[in-house]
């Protein structure tokens, strides 16, 4: 027999007001005041939503507390509720004290009263976007069946998000007791960090609803940045990644993460001239990761879309687990499937980053992409800040709209020296952080990213101080007998495509 809505409304308060724990699981299933649809006769009023608010808050503000009929009596009356109200109250808390269930039912009720809102969630899609396509309005049908589809996917989500408010005023507790645990547990409050120190020293990592964008000139190694910064996360921190490509083939990505995890040349990778040592130590890197956490490629040249890397998501997550640091290469090459076909390149990727953004705090997740820095835009900047007109350093030399500059929460700049295979790092935009600028040696062989030394940093900085920036982000070389030494140090390599 199909139990109705009402019984299982019914069904679940009783649980959530008569069993220890019941109404933190309904919390925790993200269960809302809306999925409670029954109305009472004569009304529009759903007096079991209103009970379930009311025991949801009275146990957060007791501790764990359950609603009793003494309790609600008095939370009634406090509220000012006319009499007839409260006996109709009553009335329902009586039908809810009658039904029979266990909270080993609850889980298996609360995701049936969620699919039934998304049933209702459906009606009502049909019903808008009907009207849109009597009046030709395809876009806006498009927009809202789009809309419509991510609420009814978030109903299928099984925990719930932090969403907090807090007084400051008595907040002293909560400072003392995190600080007392990271004196415990230093790695408890850090997020994920990314192998640069000067970076991850300040940023403590990057956490999950962050976006995060590089930004560097073409060809200027966006790809092989993002590469480093995921086997990093995936190798040291432990994290699961998602790595998706919109530019590059599925056998370009084999080649260069196997390239980079065994430190082989990557030339090796593509000619034939792998040794059989070669091989050895290629299967031993792989050995070593084999049981640990994922790292899963999707390449797409046909659908770079936040809608497919969230249809990724969600298949992924539901096999192997939700993933813990997205990396999308990169937003200059997408768009979104809502966009119209006749907006401005800057516009599809206005849009991208929105779609990324909602990504970010729909699935509590760390998402890194880039984009591309108009050289143009970079010598303007250049000499707006030389003269003091400027301060953001690279913001207006992003390629596309504004909007990813907002939505991100670290934008961090690359500024790429071919001549002497280094990359020099600019704070952007740093939320709640800031670094000084400094630089990474590259290792074009097998693409890697590899910290310097404090000396040599010293003496990068030396170079910097002698010469102000030039055209094409070239640095020239003084010569100094603590630079020379520097560059004789295995510098003097070609810098990678």
């Amino acid at each position: 027999m199909k139990i109705t809505q009402r019984e299982i409304e019914l069904k679940i308060l009783k649980c959530a007001v008569s069993v220890d724990g019941a109404i933190d699981i309904c919390s925790e299933k993200k269960l809302e005041e809306y999925h409670f649809q029954t109305k009472e006769p004569g009304t529009d009023t759903s007096f079991l939503a209103k009970i379930y608010i009311l025991a949801l808050n009275y146990s957060k503000s007791t501790g764990g507390y359950k609603l009793t009929e003494t309790v609600l009596e008095s939370l009634l009356v406090k509220k000012n509720v006319k009499e007839s109200t409260r006996q109709k109250f009553l009335s329902v808390w009586y039908e809810i004290q009658s039904e029979d269930t266990t909270v080993d039912e609850l889980p298996y009720l609360i995701s049936l009263l969620k699919d039934r809102y998304c049933l209702s969630l459906f009606k009502e899609l049909v019903d808008k976007n009907t009207n849109y396509a009597q009046n030709d309005q395809v876009k806006d049908m498009i927009s809202s069946m789009v809309d419509y589809a991510n609420l009814m996917s978030e109903e299928q989500e099984e925990f719930s998000k932090d969403k907090e408010q807090f007084d400051m005023t008595e907040a002293h507790e909560f400072f003392i007791d995190e600080y007392e645990k990271r004196l415990e547990d230093p790695d408890q409050f850090k997020g994920i960090n990314i192998g640069l120190s000067n970076i991850d020293s300040k940023t403590f990592g990057f956490f999950p609803s962050q976006l995060i964008v590089l930004l560097a000139p073409s060809s200027g190694g966006k790809s092989v940045q993002m590469l480093n910064w995921a086997v990093y996360a995936h190798q040291v921190c432990k994290k699961k990644v998602m790595y998706f490509s919109f530019e590059m083939s599925s056998r370009l990505c084999k080649l260069r993460h196997a390239s980079l995890i065994s430190e082989i040349n990557f030339e090796k990778f593509k000619g034939d001239s792998l040794t059989e040592d070669d091989k050895n130590e290629l299967i031993s890197k792989f050995c070593e990761i084999k049981d640990g956490p994922y790292f899963e490629y999707f390449v797409s040249t046909e659908d770079p879309t936040p809608e497919f890397v969230e249809q990724k998501i969600r298949e992924l997550a539901s096999t192997k687990g939700m993933p813990e640091f997205i990396v999308v290469d990169y937003i200059g090459n997408m768009t979104t499937r809502a966009t119209s076909k006749s907006a401005k390149p800057w516009e599809r990727n206005g849009d991208a980053a929105e779609g990324l953004f909602k990504i970010t705090k729909r699935y509590n997740v760390t998402v890194l992409t880039a984009q591309q820095i108009n050289r143009e835009s970079i010598r303007e900047n250049r000499k707006n800040k030389e003269s003091g007109k400027s301060s953001a350093y690279y913001q207006d030399a992003a390629s596309g709209d504004q909007r990813l500059m907002h939505l991100a929460y670290y934008v961090i700049g690359m500024e790429p020296n071919r001549e002497e295979n280094i990359c020099w790092y600019h704070p952007v935009k740093m939320r709640d952080a800031y670094f000084k600028p400094f630089a990474a040696k590259w290792i074009p062989e097998y693409n890697k990213v590899v910290e310097l030394t404090d000396s040599q940093q010293s003496a990068l900085e030396i170079i910097q101080s002698s010469n102000p920036y030039e055209s094409d982000n070239l640095i020239k070389k003084p010569k100094n007998n603590v630079i020379e030494e520097f560059y004789g140090g295995g510098f003097s390599v070609e810098f990678p495509a």
